[in-house]
């Protein structure tokens, strides 16, 4: 949970594009597909000398060995962190929210999810950074 970014710092943008804001993974997702305005953006990795795309890639990797077919698992705290509970609540909202149409939103029953764990000592506190996160 350490090395999560607070909304402030969270948001990018393109040059030109100051009212869009992108995350930090839309931008080194256009790098990666040389989006036209990367070259002359001030977040890019060329420019600011960063490792946004190799941390990227080393973050792919992560994600293929802990999402499974079926279900996400990992080791605790090499693979599957509190952090990485927290990005798959925020992103599980997020396509959730994205899913609601019309009458949906606004039922209360229909934005309620349910986050359960199992006995392990690592399950309170991703528990509650996946709740954080939602």
């Amino acid at each position: 949970m350490n090395d999560r970014q607070e909304p402030p710092s969270y948001y990018r943008f393109c040059p030109g594009e100051e009212q869009a804001k992108i995350s930090d993974a839309v931008c080194v997702g256009r790098q990666r597909v040389n989006y036209p305005k990367c070259k002359a953006c001030q977040f890019s990795d060329d420019r600011s000398g960063g490792s946004g795309y190799q941390q990227a890639r080393g973050e792919e990797q992560v994600m293929a060995k802990v999402f499974k077919a079926y279900d996400i698992r990992g080791i605790y705290p090499e693979q599957l962190d509190e952090d990485l509970a927290w990005r798959i609540g925020h992103a599980t909202a997020q396509f959730l929210r994205s899913a609601l149409t019309g009458y949906d939103r606004s039922d209360p029953q229909a934005n309620s999810p349910i986050a359960g764990r199992d006995l392990r000592k690592s399950s309170p506190s991703l528990r509650e950074a996946l709740i954080e996160g939602i």
